[in-house]
């Protein structure tokens, strides 16, 4: 049982191995963290990135061969036939013997694990001796399922995170609210608080940026207010709370820039709501974030969330954000400071925070200011360090 790793693994470089473990290669926030992270550290380590869900979207690895053709550095892809993002006692069991065999085979200096199923999965594979860290992008445990499923999930990040500590591992949080909800899991284990950071953004003026998007849409926008949201459509991004939070707010169009196993769920509450003339699912739009200036307010509305990287996004493009109160969302959104705060699931709040918005230029200038604090810079740096001190063990 093997990884497609042999021909990809690097030999004879003196330089330090540093492997990234993640579940899946579908775009989101784990996926760009992992990119961000192994395109700044490629030239001073081997890099090698280790991606499951070996029939799903490959947005991560495409960005990946990109970077290679054009950089001096490069990043060698791994693909995990067993890592899947569903439960699958065959696959996960396959999973931690294939993650075993690659540690062993590669002899990383330190792996990084990302995405909850990649970090216990990963952390049960550990190789005695192998130092790893487990990013936690939003606990798993805090998504909505069965409370049974939840409680098995706190049981294995809790046996997970023991068994890093044990070989002199670390867990990453994005925020201290993280910290604080992980503190009955992680125990007295090591762990370390590296936010998110952002690179600056080349965004379109507003007009363009409205030319560019409404050229995705089936049909001409009245002049209403302008409602956005960039998510994958999952469950735990809380699309249905806006559906059903857009049926209340009568002056507004909404559109939702991404794409999901949720599309033909969230098509059919549009539908039901009576809201196709004025609720659009774009799909995924590259480098959406430079169109963020099209909108008059962003909405994230999820029920789980680490640190989303477009909150940071829309916050630097000056657009009034409103947000559920959720992971780490309240570390950077001070309530009526610099944006709104609101309850998960909850749409006549929802609708009642959109319908009461009125635009502010001190809370977005405001808002800029904090997010432009957030580098990915400071976040290499932090992170950096943090290999370096696991190496040193």
């Amino acid at each position: 049982m093997t990884s497609q790793a042999d021909k990809n693994i690097k030999i004879g470089s003196n330089k330090p191995k540093l492997l990234f473990v993640i579940t899946q290669g579908v775009w989101g926030g784990a996926q760009k963290y992992v990119f961000s992270h192994a395109k700044a550290l490629c030239g001073e380590f081997d890099v090698h990135v280790a991606i499951g869900e070996p029939s799903g979207k490959k947005d991560l690895q495409k960005a990946i061969l990109r970077f290679n053709e054009t950089s001096p550095g490069t990043i060698s892809l791994i693909s995990l036939m067993h890592l899947r993002r569903s439960i699958s006692p065959i696959h996960d069991m396959a999973a931690i013997v294939e993650l075993r065999s690659l540690m062993k085979a590669l002899c990383p200096d330190v792996v990084h694990l990302n995405s909850s199923k990649a970090g216990v999965i990963g952390s049960l594979a550990l190789p005695k001796k192998q130092r790893a860290m487990y990013t936690v992008h939003g606990w798993v445990f805090n998504e909505p399922r069965n409370p049974h499923i939840n409680s098995l999930f706190r049981f294995l990040e809790k046996k997970a995170a023991k068994r890093r500590a044990k070989r002199g591992g670390t867990t990453i949080l994005l925020s201290d609210q993280d910290k604080k909800m992980g503190n009955a899991i992680l125990g007295n284990t090591p762990a370390a608080i590296i936010p998110i950071g952002i690179d600056p953004i080349d965004f379109h003026s507003r007009e363009d940026a409205r030319r560019v998007l409404f050229e995705t849409l089936p049909k001409e926008l009245a002049p209403t207010k302008l409602i956005g949201c960039v998510a994958n459509f999952y469950n735990t991004k809380g699309l249905d709370t806006l559906i059903a939070a857009a049926a209340m707010v009568p002056d507004a169009t909404f559109v939702v820039i991404g794409e999901g196993p949720e599309r033909k769920t969230l098509e059919s509450l549009i539908s039901a709501n009576s809201l196709s003339n004025r609720f659009f699912l774009t799909g995924a739009i590259p480098d959406a974030a430079t169109l963020m200036k099209a909108f008059d307010i962003a909405v994230i509305p999820s029920r789980k969330e680490g640190l989303p990287f477009t909150l940071l996004e829309w916050m630097s493009a000056e657009v009034p954000v409103i947000a559920t109160d959720v992971g780490g969302i309240a570390s950077v959104i001070g309530n009526g400071v610099t944006g709104v705060l609101i309850a998960p699931e909850d749409a006549s709040v929802l609708a009642s925070a959109i319908n009461a918005h009125k635009q502010t230029t001190s809370v977005t200038d405001r808002a800029k200011d904090v997010a432009t604090s957030y580098t990915s810079e400071k976040t290499i740096a932090k992170f950096r360090r943090l290999v370096d001190s696991l190496r040193q063990l």
